[in-house]
């Protein structure tokens, strides 16, 4: 589905909420191909990893920083965190004695 049919599915759902008083959505299913609300991309990325017994999915995110969960999106909870650590768009924590958290802080010192 491309950003033209997201856009007028998301004007449908607002007129419909507008007439009905409830929300109609969009709701849409993301995939690895779906584009990015924020950027428009079209590669979207989630972690995964196979326990055993089946598969863990992380929240789909993006390079510009948007996750589906908003504990990760980076405008919105995710990023370098009070413990020192970095919550990334795509689920994943990395712990602060990480070389490249310890250079995001540096370059966050930086700025």
């Amino acid at each position: 589905m491309n950003k033209a049919m997201q856009d007028a599915l998301i004007a449908d759902g607002e007129k419909l909420a507008q007439l009905t008083g409830e929300d109609h959505g969009p709701y849409f299913e993301l995939t690895s191909s779906s584009p990015c609300p924020r950027c428009g991309e079209h590669e979207l990325y989630r972690d995964s990893v196979d326990v055993g017994v089946g598969v863990i999915h992380g929240p789909y995110g993006c390079p510009c920083g948007w996750s589906e969960n908003e504990e990760y999106d980076l405008q919105k909870g995710g990023g370098l965190q009070e413990d020192g650590g970095y919550l990334d768009p795509y689920g994943g924590y990395w712990p602060k004695d990480n070389p490249v958290v310890k250079m995001m802080r540096a370059a966050e010192a930086m700025e």
